[in-house]
């Protein structure tokens, strides 16, 4: 008898429990089929140990909270043939569970449900703004009075939220925030609305038992700004430390000159915390200015400043030579042409 129901356990669960992997985002089908006992569809249930999934039940369908929109079964004309597999789509991190399939309040089925995600380095140009993807597993019922997390980098803590309550840190404060109604799905992922040369590195996403680590590498950038003459000119520099900012003038010379170092407090220009600002743009002004880093002696940032006025002469050189040139193939058609 003891061998029949070790037999016995050891069906049950080769038929009654799966496992089904999928990647975050994409859709999955859940199996599960079953005798009809009616004549129409009776009462179909899917649920994980803590909430409702999906019922079906008088010709009503009702999605659990946090699957409206995204969970399906089939049609009446499937359900009735014991069909009552259930869809999801697209998925979230926090459908990562054990769901149970139930049809007329009798077990049919057990699946659990893996949501794989990956964690790459995220590459964005210095001054763009960056997300830093970071999920974890939550009961979407948790009340939001009992949501804690935190974002670290190294020993300084970016963002926390405990007791439902959000902060943000130091030079991070007007920079960097979480979506609210994505933590319930399990997404906790960090959104930079600009980055600076000292974010780069390492960060560390915390959800109660859930620590990850995620990686935040800048590129040097390389912008174009437009300006008019006799304007203010405001050029980013995306860091607080000390800079040297290089200046080359078009059409002129391959040769950078200095034109500040470490203040870059002159009477043209003035260094602010984050950004520099030339007072009025002049014609001198018009060129291409590589900011470098001081100590570490690399380029950081390249702008090209151009101005309306300058486009225009440009596109009028342009097309003067090219009236010259098609002048000069003109004259030379009719002198062969009078020679033959």
């Amino acid at each position: 008898m003891e061998c029949f129901w070790i037999l016995f356990s050891f069906v049950y669960l080769a038929t009654s429990f799966n496992v089904k992997q999928v990647k975050l985002g994409d859709p999955v089908t859940l199996l599960c089929k079953g005798q009809q006992k009616k004549d129409y569809p009776g009462r179909v249930e899917w649920s994980t140990s803590d909430q409702m999934v999906a019922q079906y039940s008088a010709g009503t369908f009702k999605p659990g909270r946090g699957f409206e929109d995204r969970v399906h079964l089939p049609d009446n004309g499937t359900l009735k043939k014991g069909n009552f597999s259930l869809t999801i789509s697209p998925t979230v991190y926090s459908d990562y569970d054990t769901y149970e399939c139930w049809y007329e309040n009798e077990h049919l089925n057990s699946w659990t449900l893996k949501i794989m995600t990956s964690l790459p380095a995220t590459y964005v140009m210095l001054g763009d703004a960056a997300t830093l993807p970071c999920y974890a597993r939550i009961n979407r019922n948790t009340p939001e009075s009992d949501i804690t997390l935190q974002w670290t980098k190294g020993d300084e803590i970016v963002l926390s939220i405990k007791n439902g309550i959000l902060r943000k840190f130091k030079n991070f404060q007007q920079r960097v925030t979480v979506t609210p109604s994505e933590i319930r799905k399990g997404n906790i992922s960090l959104h930079f609305s600009e980055t600076y040369l000292s974010d780069n590195g390492t960060y560390t996403c915390q959800m109660d038992n859930n620590v990850k680590h995620v990686t935040l590498q800048l590129t040097a950038c390389h912008r174009t700004i437009p300006v008019a003459l006799g304007q203010a000119l405001l050029i980013p520099l995306h860091t607080d430390e000390n800079v040297n900012v290089l200046f080359q003038r078009p059409q002129i010379s391959q040769t950078y000159i200095v034109i500040c170092e470490t203040s870059c407090n002159t009477m043209d220009w003035s260094k602010r915390l984050y950004d520099m600002e030339l007072k009025i743009v002049r014609k001198e002004h018009i060129g291409t200015y590589n900011i470098m880093h001081r100590s570490k002696h690399q380029t950081i940032c390249t702008y090209v400043i151009v101005s309306p006025e300058n486009i225009k002469n440009n596109n009028e050189l342009t097309c003067n030579t090219n009236r010259v040139f098609i002048a000069l193939i003109v004259c030379s058609c009719i002198y062969f042409c009078v020679r033959i």
